[in-house]
């Protein structure tokens, strides 16, 4: 389990003027992303279980295309609409015997849906914004917790 503020995770950033961090408090912890060319990826190692706390991923981009989250066993990629409603769209493909099976769709009743919110910055240009993930609860339950992200903004 992820508790206490000497909690550490280990984070490695993939391209060259990205910047990701991660603080573990309390037994919540907070990846964010600031990336420079809107495409990168990063890999997450955190000590023990995260399931009894949360995990949140703070991407700072300016639209959110895709973000991929592979673990052990599955892959679950999200993607948030730029225009209209903004709609929230999520799957997951899982991998058996070293194959991976197509994506099916999540829904919010489904135990691996992440919570998304989008958010305006605040005092940078109007097009910035932060995308926060609430990992799921289900994907929080590997020990020690390993997830490699990658994430695509065309929109910038």
């Amino acid at each position: 389990m992820i508790a206490g503020s000497a909690a550490r995770g280990r984070l490695v950033a993939s391209s060259e003027g990205d910047r990701v961090t991660v603080r573990c408090r309390n037994g919540t912890c907070f990846v964010n992303a600031h990336s420079a060319h809107g495409i990168g990826s990063a890999r997450l190692v955190l000590p023990g279980k995260a399931e009894a706390g949360a995990i949140i991923f703070r991407l700072h981009l300016k639209g959110l295309e895709q973000l991929t989250l592979s673990f052990r066993d599955l892959t679950v990629g999200i993607s948030v609409a730029s225009h209209g409603v903004c709609a929230i769209q999520q799957s997951i493909a899982r991998r058996t015997a070293g194959a991976e099976r197509a994506p099916t769709p999540l829904g919010p009743s489904d135990p691996e849906w992440s919570d998304v919110a989008r958010r305006p910055r605040r005092g940078v240009e109007s097009g910035a914004r932060r995308f926060d993930i609430w990992l799921a609860e289900a994907l929080r339950t590997q020990e020690p917790f390993v997830c490699a992200t990658e994430w695509i903004d065309f929109y910038r």
